[in-house]
């Protein structure tokens, strides 16, 4: 599942370009076979539910990140499920260490983290992550409204060494 957050307006030509360059980045893992379906979430626009349609994704309308959890959680049926925040990209061998982990069978999942965006982001040791994966479980405790919350509350905590690259 795909987030996209209020802050990426799809409105303007480059909130959409993030976004259609974040599904594109996708292609790889659907040919490979690793992702079988891919799905957006986000606020109610036109803009989102018109890359959905075009892209050919599930389209989930969801305020916040908690919502969109709960959309791949009811929706989709795989024992493995991802959020990655729209405007990121997986970088080279992200999907090969997608399948290495699903076939662990003690894994719980992982967080994939982004790149910095400024200097303060790259010293602190709590960044958000860019991409969580997790095998599907129970219920959250509460609506996460961020990855590393989502993470915490699934008890997922390892942090690949694997990077999103970010998309301008």
């Amino acid at each position: 599942m795909v987030y996209v957050p209020a802050k990426i307006a799809l409105d303007d030509a480059a909130g959409g370009r993030r976004l259609v360059r974040t599904l594109a980045a996708l292609v790889p893992g659907v040919v490979h076979g690793t992702l079988a379906r891919v799905g957006l979430a986000g606020p109610l626009s036109a803009g989102l539910t018109q890359i959905a349609q075009e892209a050919g994704c599930d389209w989930h309308e969801a305020q916040h990140l908690g919502q969109a959890y709960l959309a791949a959680q009811s929706h989709f049926t795989s024992p493995w499920q991802g959020l990655l925040m729209a405007g990121n990209a997986p970088a080279a061998g992200f999907f090969e260490v997608i399948d290495d982990l699903m076939r662990e069978p003690m894994a719980k999942g992982t967080a994939f983290l982004g790149e910095p965006q400024n200097l303060a982001a790259r010293l602190s040791p709590f960044q958000d992550p860019a991409a969580l994966l997790w095998r599907r479980g129970g219920p959250v405790e509460a609506a996460p409204q961020t990855l590393r919350q989502l993470a915490k509350s699934l008890k997922v905590t390892h942090v690949s060494r694997l990077k999103m690259r970010a998309i301008n």
